[in-house]
């Protein structure tokens, strides 16, 4: 999940374990950074505030004030984990033409690359970690000029679909609800094609939850979108704008990599509790949610 831009050398990481570390959230207008402690769990110690950029040298200039911004207590601090939205990754890469932008950013700005987690992981971690009764998510992405679904069955990707945004999202999101919904048995079709009220949609069996997301706008941008879908639409779902992704959404992706490089304990895995069914977890509308949600309803 937490992959390197380039191969680690034996200075990558210091010996001695850093108690702190950078996280860098970037869509592409959107720049963000936070300064990291480890002791018995991590936390956020200081964020700046999302910068607009326009480009690679103001992306630059503008993560150098993000980075001002953290304080005096990150000034010795070099190790960083990226957080990217889908605009960056091509499979589980950097995209090719992103490399060099990273290998300047890195090298100007003297951070040493932990490796990166995407928008997507990063949501599927933090669900997982809230609530791990959510095993089907479908996953809406927005980004400038496309909008992204990711079907996950726990942390195994079931498939993923890349649409352009600028098709009418009522009409593709229930064609794509319809097409990746009826993979692990739920049947939406009657419900856009008889009357939404009486339609007969059985979601008893295989729960869906369906997270909006994205980097780049907040959520209440989401909201206006999202909010064009059927009120009814038996779903349940949370909006996750720009705001909300460093509040809680990326904790339990940056405890996994202080782990792995062993500035905080390894647990013992805790056995899953089966899945919930919908007499436990009704369907619920489209809304935006608290920085830390009880997802079970």
């Amino acid at each position: 999940m937490f992959n390197p831009f380039k191969k680690k050398t034996t200075q990558t990481i210091t010996e001695t374990a850093p108690k702190r570390f950078f996280s860098v959230s970037m869509s592409e207008r959107l720049v963000q950074a936070a300064l990291w402690s480890c002791d018995q769990q991590v936390s956020v110690m200081a964020k700046s505030e999302p910068k607009p950029f326009f480009n690679d040298n103001d992306l630059l200039v503008k993560l150098d004030q993000c980075l001002q911004e953290l304080g005096p207590e990150g000034e010795t601090v070099h190790q960083t984990l990226f957080h990217l939205d889908s605009s960056y990754i091509t499979g589980s890469e950097i995209d090719v033409d992103k490399k060099e932008l990273f290998s300047k950013l890195t090298q100007a700005l003297q951070l040493e690359s932990l490796g990166f987690v995407t928008n997507v992981e990063s949501v599927v971690n933090a669900k997982l970690e809230l609530n791990p009764q959510l095993q089907k998510q479908l996953i809406v992405e927005f980004v400038s000029d496309r909008i992204l679904y990711y079907l996950y069955d726990g942390k195994t990707l079931l498939e993923k679909l890349e649409l352009s945004a600028s098709e009418d999202f009522v009409t593709q999101f229930k064609g794509v609800l319809v097409q990746l919904a009826s993979k692990i048995g739920v049947d939406y079709t009657p419900f856009f094609e008889a009357d939404p009220q009486t339609a007969p949609i059985d979601t008893a069996n295989e729960p869906l939850f369906v997270n909006f997301v994205s980097s780049l706008i907040t959520s209440e941008e989401i909201a206006t979108k999202v909010n064009q879908l059927p009120s009814n639409l038996p779903l349940r779902s949370e909006i996750l704008g720009s705001e909300s992704l460093l509040a809680y959404i990326l904790i339990p992706s940056s405890t996994l990599i202080a782990r792995s490089y062993g500035w905080l304990p390894t647990l013992e895995p805790e056995s899953v509790p089966e899945p919930a069914t919908s007499a436990s977890t009704p369907p619920a509308e489209p809304v935006a949610t608290d920085p830390m949600p009880v997802l079970s309803r």
